[in-house]
């Protein structure tokens, strides 16, 4: 804040151009990044996982392609120092949901890291006892050839 805008708050400051992402590049960036999540959903459908991670993954998937594009409206739509207060209003909510939604995608990443690491151990139980629930055998000496 300037001096003179401390001394006549009744004038709006000059709007900050550094604020605003040029559309094409907005636009651009948000196609890449759900193209990116679209390829990882197709990927996920052919995968062989349990349908819990399934599930878990594409709600991370969904969360996240919202939360970009709640980005792209406050980056390159919503001007933050524009006179209307429902331009403002748009611009915080904008970023709020992009927040929120970065947040829940990474509580679903680590639910699915939970999940993922249980069902790791239980594999690993369960070939432990395989391995290990027959009895060992005794060890013989071996009868040597004599010539």
């Amino acid at each position: 804040m300037t001096l003179m805008h401390a001394v006549l708050p009744s004038t709006p400051p000059a709007p900050a151009p550094w604020m605003l992402v040029p559309m094409p590049v907005g636009v651009g960036a948000l196609l890449i990044a759900i193209a990116v999540l679209g390829w990882y959903a197709r990927k996920l459908q052919r995968a062989e996982l349990p349908t819990q991670t399934k599930l878990l993954r594409h709600c991370s998937i969904l969360t996240l392609s919202l939360s970009f594009t709640a980005m792209f409206l406050g980056m390159c739509v919503f001007d933050p120092d524009a006179q209307s207060k429902s331009e403002r209003m748009s611009f915080l909510v904008s970023w709020i949901a992009a927040g929120t939604g970065v947040a829940a995608a990474v509580l679903l990443a680590t639910l699915d890291l939970i999940f993922v690491g249980r069902e790791g151990v239980r594999e690993l139980r369960s070939l432990h006892r395989e391995v290990h629930a027959t009895p060992r055998r005794e060890a013989t000496p071996r009868r040597e050839a004599r010539p």
